[in-house]
């Protein structure tokens, strides 16, 4: 950054600032001359507010910014919006942002639970199954789960209870 008098003749003013359109301009100095300079900076921003189902993270561009909902300033141009939740498909919204001060609200629907089969027999049949202590009825079964880690309890009256944890994916 300069200071102090400048020579005469033509410079090129330069003034770079993140989030706002780089200024670009030249001046003439005469000799002797107080030039009064102020140049009005132009926003490349935008603030944003992104939605998504309650307890969905938002990314952009595959950077973590917070929970649904968020809002910030973000610089203008083409954005990558996900809305990411443990066990489901994450939810991709490609978007367009244009600079300016007005606010752009953007929705991205809740990612989609993902589920995995669950099936499980026992000798001797009519065994309770209960899946993070819920109960799914008696063996044998077959059950549509989350995708993650469930607590598993299997028994019938006069035999071992067994417990255990799974991953269904």
């Amino acid at each position: 950054m300069r200071s102090g008098p400048l020579a005469s003749g033509e410079h090129r003013v330069r003034i770079v600032k993140p989030k706002y359109k780089i200024f670009e301009q030249t001046i003439t100095i005469s000799d002797n001359q107080t030039l009064d300079f102020s140049p009005a900076l132009v926003a490349d921003f935008a603030v944003v507010t992104i939605t998504a189902g309650e307890g969905c993270e938002i990314w952009i561009d595959n950077e973590r910014k917070g929970l649904s909902p968020w809002r910030e300033e973000l610089s203008s141009g083409t954005h990558i919006f996900e809305a990411r939740k443990a066990g489901c498909q994450p939810t991709v919204l490609p978007q367009e942002i244009a600079s300016g001060s007005a606010e752009q609200s953007y929705t991205i629907d809740a990612p989609t639970p993902m589920q995995g089969a669950f099936q499980i027999a026992t000798t001797p049949i009519g065994a309770d199954v209960i899946v993070d202590g819920k109960s799914l009825g008696q063996t044998p079964i077959v059950a549509d789960l989350m995708a993650g880690e469930h607590r598993i309890v299997i028994s019938k009256e006069g035999y071992a209870t067994i417990e255990t944890q799974i991953e269904v994916r």
